[in-house]
């Protein structure tokens, strides 16, 4: 099963600076909406297709148990 992400490059209001300030990251729209009251997005989204059960390399997890 694959899982889609849309993410999006956004600018949002700093209002201890008082100007507009492009963010270094990507994130969903929604998340951006709780984060950010003044907020931009900028150009269309990034689409990821994420698989399921698939699980990140860990340094902290024994050679055994990491995936390839």
């Amino acid at each position: 099963m694959m899982r889609t992400l849309r993410l999006y490059r956004f600018k949002y209001f700093d209002p201890l600076r008082r100007r507009w300030l492009m963010a270094r990251y990507v994130c969903e729209a929604p998340e951006i909406r709780c984060r950010y009251p003044d907020y931009e997005l900028v150009g269309a989204p990034e689409v990821r297709h994420v698989t399921a059960g698939v699980t990140q390399y860990s340094p902290f997890r024994s050679p055994k148990d990491n995936p390839g």
